[in-house]
């Protein structure tokens, strides 16, 4: 396993850099770089020909522009042609306030890295963003060997975000060893599945995400998410992560901070749904132990 860092706190030695002079081979590579363009530049010029892991760690105190962000994907897409890289990691290093863009970053900008095999994605990097369903629907059926996937949570997104509950339900269908999720999601939606989840006409037998089940998360990171009405989304979330105990709003522990009540009564929601469905459980095992005596 060879691991390489690549640090930079200007932008003119790295313009020196010719296309094709890091044409070479690596593991796992790390870079520390300053501003998005000057990420945007050393990818534009590098070719990974079996690059396992990518971490690119930006220092700037600036969020990124739609188009800016575009271009970084792209490149990064691009210098991977042979289509190796499972972990991408982009983070922001600077831990003071974030001088937010009006131009948010849109779906199509990470359209490019979904020609990549991805099993983990991490983006913790404060932006603005405004996402939607047709991007994680089409990351949930690109990725099917996603385990981790971390969409800045902490960053600056509309309200309702465009990313629904729908969403929610193809990461669970496509993505089945799915353990680790950050997502900024409209939780008002789930109030349109009611009806679907109590149709046991259906094929799924009323349940969501072509009757397909998460067992393996316990925790979502909703960021600035939008609760909706308690019942249907404790509802919902109960039916497609039967696991879940907890939605927390950060992921800062150095600054807890109490959930909003919409958000503790979907917690209380799930805690009672998550213990009848274990004494539905129970019934049905000493029913079937008891049926079986002779």
């Amino acid at each position: 396993m060879k691991f390489s860092a690549l640090t930079s706190s200007q932008d003119s030695p790295l313009s020196a850099i010719q296309p094709g002079s890091f044409s070479i081979i690596y593991c796992t590579m790390c870079i520390s770089l300053l501003h998005t363009r000057t990420a945007t530049q050393v990818f534009s010029k590098c070719t990974f020909r079996c690059i396992h892991s990518l971490e690119l760690i930006l220092r700037a105190d600036t969020a990124t522009s739609h188009p800016e962000a575009a271009m970084l994907f792209t490149a990064i897409a691009l210098s991977n042609r042979a289509r190796t890289l499972r972990n991408l990691k982009i983070s922001r290093l600077v831990l003071g306030p974030m001088q937010l863009v009006e131009d948010a970053v849109l779906s199509d900008a990470l359209w490019p890295i979904l020609a990549l095999p991805i099993c983990s994605l991490v983006l913790n990097l404060r932006w603005s963003w405004d996402l939607d369903n047709d991007l994680i629907h089409a990351m949930a059926q690109a990725w099917p060997d996603l385990h981790t996937l971390q969409l800045d949570n902490r960053g600056s997104w509309p309200s309702p975000s465009r990313i629904t509950t729908y969403a929610l339900e193809a990461l669970v269908e496509h993505c089945l060893v799915l353990s680790d999720l950050h997502i900024v999601f409209n939780g008002e939606t789930a109030a349109e599945s009611c009806p679907r989840l109590d149709d046991a006409k259906q094929p799924t037998g009323g349940f969501p995400a072509g009757g397909k089940q998460n067992s393996h998360i316990w925790i979502i990171y909703v960021g600035s998410s939008s609760m909706g009405p308690p019942g249907p989304l404790a509802l919902l979330l109960s039916r497609i992560f039967p696991r879940l105990t907890s939605l927390k709003e950060d992921l800062l522990y150095c600054h807890p901070r109490s959930p909003s009540p919409l958000l503790r009564e979907v917690m209380d929601l799930l805690t009672l749904f998550r213990h009848a469905r274990e004494q539905e459980r129970l019934a049905l095992a000493t029913s079937f132990s008891e049926s079986a005596q002779p």
